[in-house]
Parts: structure tokens; sequence; C-alpha cells
């Protein structure tokens, strides 16, 4: 069984009433609500994606209020709790903001992935001209030097 066919299953149909809202008949409303629920759950999912692959609330927020903004949203479609704290008093440049928030998405899909906890710290810390993001969690953890995933090398480049 599909994912899709899953979700039809769940779905909840609709009343008489909120038939009529809709305006299609009774009979129609065991196939047509499922799909209008399911269209709904794509489109959100598209725009979260797009949302997620350009960084557009860094160039018009800044840096740390674009990386605050994307964790709070991550946090509700992901019905977790990310507690975002930032010590960086001046503001960073784009390409730098880029780079840590490319990394701040792969930590934290990571996170939700692997560590089977759902609170989760970040922070963001400026010191003698460096900036650290701190990706933290009380999961199980794992050992860095047998993963097998490209996580890692990931983040890794795109900080070196």
């Amino acid at each position: 069984m599909s994912v899709a066919q899953v979700k039809i299953l769940k779905a909840k149909h609709p009343t008489d009433r909120e038939c009529a809202k809709y305006s299609y008949p009774a009979a129609a409303n065991l196939t047509v609500w499922p799909l209008r629920k399911q269209t709904t759950e794509l489109s959100n999912d598209v725009q979260a994606l797009s949302h997620d692959l350009h960084s557009s609330k860094l160039e018009y927020l800044g840096v740390v209020p674009g990386i605050k903004s994307w964790c709070k949203e991550f946090a509700e479609r992901q019905r977790m709790e990310i507690d975002f704290k930032s010590e960086v008093p001046t503001p960073v440049p784009l390409q730098i903001g880029v780079s840590l928030f490319r990394v701040l998405q792969e930590a934290l899909n990571n996170a939700i992935k692997h560590s089977g906890v759902k609170p989760i710290e970040v922070q963001l810390r400026e010191g003698s001209g460096e900036i650290h993001l701190i990706v933290r969690d009380s999961g199980k953890g794992f050992d860095a030097l047998q993963s097998k995933g490209s996580g890692l090398t990931s983040m890794r480049e795109r900080v070196w």
C-alpha cells in the first residue's frame, strides 16, 4: 500500500453539511473529499520544500532572524520544539549565513531522523571572529567515524 493510499484511508469524510458547503453531491463525498485533502497536503509539502531550498528569508530578514524564523517553521511542520538562542550581536554576511543555514538544515533533519527525541537546542554564538552553530539533542547519538551517509561530509564541506 502506498503512502497516498494510506492517507486516503485515514481521511475523515465530511458531513452532508460540509458537502453542501463545497457543492458536491453526497455520493461524490467518498471520492472527492480525500482527494481534496491530499491535494492540500501535497501543496503544503511543495511550498515547504521550496522555502527550504531557497534561503530568501536570510536576505530579507537578515541571517540570524531568518534562521530563527526557519527554525520556528521547521518545528511546527515536524511537531516538535526547537529552543533557538543567539549570541551574535553583529550582522552576519549572507554568504556565511547561507552556509550556516544549510548545515543547520542537515543537522536538524539528521536529528529528526536519527535521535528519536523531539526537543532540540540550536545556538548561534560569536567569539574571536568566529561564528559557532551548535545543534544539540538528548538522543541516542552515533559514531561519526562509522557514519555511512553523506550528511556529515556535506556539513564539513560547507564550513571548511
